[in-house]
């Protein structure tokens, strides 16, 4: 069962669904991961697996060739997805990958549901969600569905998803560690050694509350730094990873995570930063509770409140430090391994 098994996937390495993507065929090496390249832009990064790019007409733009490829995604990957049919299970990693119809026993991760949700009023963001929502309206006839933590299996029910749905924590690469030598990690990164540093990882999306993460460090004042990965904001270092072991790095570098999002499904840099021994200051949100129990300080996501977490993070850096690690075992590679063996087998 477990050796014929096909990973769908359409996300870069470097993202949290990448990251799934990755952990999954890591727990499953016997099985075929197979990467579609939607958009031409993502063609600059890497992608997991059996990586196979998608028709990109030059007269249109990035986003019109990127749904050009998902509504017509059985067309635009004919090859490829013969061989995926053969398949008895195939695993659709996230509600962004395009469903089609195969006879094959199917099961789709929901990762969130953020499509149905105006969290950004663009037009590149309402054809988005307008694309992902189709997806969705599918994925919820699956009998099968796996999701990453309790607030979205409680979404899910809400709305309208009939079938067994399993929740599966995310896993934590192992590439997150603790590694000690923060001064040398800051020179080697030319960090300032002489400065609290915050880290901030996300993409720009609106509910993840940058404004408050700008607005907090100005309350923090000088004698602390925003170290940002992903999009710069405007303030502080930007710096982009190469891959994990870099971004374990730049943890370990840093003082305190700060991440005031305003929802998430998950929440990947939380946990990533408890394995590798770094205090995490989060917004008082459901997900981030059920996921950070009592290892992260939750605050209000306010400047002010914020700022204040931050300075009683780092004050309880020891104790965090260790509560954190504990709580980084309950994701691990090895219990995400067996949650999966058990669901498919049960197919």
């Amino acid at each position: 069962m477990f050796t014929d098994l096909a990973i769908l996937n359409v996300s870069p390495a470097p993202t949290g669904f990448g990251r799934y993507a990755i952990q999954l065929a890591s727990a499953f090496p016997e099985a075929r991961l197979y990467s579609f390249i939607l958009f031409r832009r993502d063609e600059q990064y890497t992608f997991p697996g059996n990586v196979f790019r998608g028709v990109y007409p030059l007269k249109y733009s990035q986003y019109s060739g990127a749904l050009l490829n998902t509504l017509f995604f059985p067309l635009s990957f004919r090859k490829p997805l013969r061989e995926v049919r053969r398949f008895n299970v195939i695993h659709f990693l996230s509600q962004e990958v395009p469903p089609f119809e195969v006879d094959s026993e199917k099961i789709v991760t929901v990762h969130d549901l953020f499509a149905l949700e105006q969290w950004e009023d663009s037009f590149y963001r309402r054809a988005y969600n307008r694309v992902v929502a189709r997806h969705l309206s599918h994925y919820r006839k699956y009998e099968h569905v796996i999701t990453v933590s309790e607030h979205m299996k409680r979404k899910l029910l809400e709305n309208g998803f009939g079938g067994k749905i399993h929740r599966v924590y995310s896993p934590v690469s192992p590439s997150f560690s603790p590694l000690g030598n923060k001064e040398e990690l800051r020179r080697r990164l030319s960090l300032p050694e002489d400065k609290k540093l915050v880290l901030s990882i996300s993409t720009r999306h609106a509910r993840k509350n940058l404004k408050t993460v700008l607005e907090t460090m100005e309350k923090l004042g000088s004698s602390y730094e925003l170290i940002r990965v992903g999009e710069h904001i405007g303030k502080g270092i930007a710096l982009k990873p190469a891959d994990d072991r870099e971004l374990n790095a730049i943890y370990n570098a840093c003082d305190v995570l700060l991440i005031p999002s305003l929802d998430e499904g998950f929440g990947y840099p939380v946990v990533e930063a408890f394995a590798a021994g770094l205090p995490v200051v989060a917004s008082d949100i459901e997900v981030f509770r059920e996921v950070a129990g009592d290892a992260a300080v939750l605050v209000e996501p306010s400047a002010e409140a914020c700022s204040r977490g931050v300075r009683e993070a780092i004050a309880a850096e020891g104790e965090l430090k260790l509560k954190g690690l504990a709580r980084a075992r309950l994701f691990s590679g090895d219990s995400f391994s067996e949650e999966m063996k058990r669901i498919y087998s049960s197919l």
